[in-house]
């Protein structure tokens, strides 16, 4: 998906449970902090970021997860707005499902979800020879970063009337017949 937008800033992390905050929005500048101001360095972290991709994020401690909540959902980082459009993200969901409900309140941030099982006999080999397809993707429909904001901004503006709510009912009972997730939000 990442590339599909080719001038956006991308932002990419493998998460685990050590996974500090800093890792994912930047560490504090240490002369600013000799200076006793408390700035992050967010240069090509997250907050700066128009496009992420968040590998195993809900395995981050429950510190890094309570401030990506509020990044996730509001869009702001030390309360200024970021100009982060999309977050993915890809986790072994089923192992984490008791940790903890920050975990699912994180979780619940990602508005669409797809449970993806595990490969199997020729699925395995077709998979690896696929991968080297993978590495060389350039995809055939790409989107300007002003085209994504437009889309944003209309989304704003889409009236829902009756029928087309019926259609939204339709497609979601669709979706969960095929196993994706969509989340309340």
């Amino acid at each position: 998906f990442m590339l599909h937008v080719p001038e956006a800033k991308l932002f990419s992390e493998l998460c685990g449970s050590f996974t500090l905050l800093d890792e994912l929005v930047g560490p504090y500048s240490i002369k600013d902090y000799q200076d006793g101001r408390y700035v992050r360095v967010t240069e090509n972290m997250l907050p700066e970021a128009d496009v992420a991709f968040l590998d195993e994020v809900l395995k981050c401690n429950d510190g890094t997860v309570l401030s990506l909540l509020k990044i996730l959902n509001e869009r702001k980082f030390q309360n200024q707005k970021i100009a982060l459009h999309c977050v993915a993200a890809a986790t072994n969901w089923p192992e984490l499902r008791s940790r903890s409900e920050k975990v699912e309140a994180l979780y619940d941030r990602f508005l669409l979800r797809l449970h993806v099982e595990p490969c199997r006999g020729s699925e395995h080999t077709s998979m690896l020879r696929a991968a080297d397809g993978v590495k060389s993707f350039r995809p055939s429909v790409t989107l300007t970063l002003n085209e994504f904001r437009a889309a944003k901004r209309a989304i704003a503006e889409v009236e829902i009337d009756e029928s087309t709510d019926s259609q939204i009912t339709d497609t979601v009972t669709a979706l969960a017949g095929r196993k994706v997730e969509i989340s309340n939000r």
